[in-house]
């Protein structure tokens, strides 16, 4: 197999056959399934982060609210500062992905005789994946944001 490779040209090489390759077939499986899980621990850490952000703020909201804005736009306040934090954990998750995948696929495939260069990214995919990570934000912001909005003015300031 390797000379088959090898006789198609120069820097065209197959991988060598052992144990390490599928070691790393195995693992094809587990590294998307890692990243889906640490993306979902992300997800639930913002959900949480804007519940206690909303509860902690709420006196800061009734005032607002007596201040005259309505509960459309407290909302909006809410929804605003999820977009901010989904934008940039985007701005930093996606370069700072791009410059570890790199030296990463390097690493694992040294000994294995497979090509280290890596695909670039589509510009497609990460239009996609911003997308996606903003309209999941705004979903998860919208039940503080209508927690916010629902709050009571008088009841906020008098608790506090």
């Amino acid at each position: 197999l390797v000379e088959d490779y090898q006789a198609q040209g120069p820097g065209f090489y197959g991988p060598r056959p052992g144990p390490a390759i599928d070691n790393l077939y195995e693992a094809s499986t587990v590294i998307p399934a890692l990243a889906m899980s640490i993306a979902v621990l992300g997800f639930v850490a913002l959900g949480h982060a804007l519940v206690v952000t909303v509860r902690r703020r709420r006196h800061d909201i009734a005032l607002l609210g007596s201040l005259g804005l309505r509960p459309r736009q407290l909302t909006a306040i809410v929804l605003v500062q999820a977009a901010v934090i989904g934008v940039l954990a985007l701005v930093v998750g996606i370069p700072v992905g791009l410059v570890v995948a790199g030296p990463a696929w390097a690493a694992a495939t040294r000994e294995l005789g497979v090509a280290d260069d890596l695909a670039g990214p589509q510009v497609t995919d990460m239009a996609t994946l911003a997308m996606v990570v903003i309209l999941i934000t705004l979903a998860l912001a919208a039940w503080p944001a209508w927690s916010a909005s629902r709050t009571r003015v008088a009841t906020a300031l008098r608790a506090e």
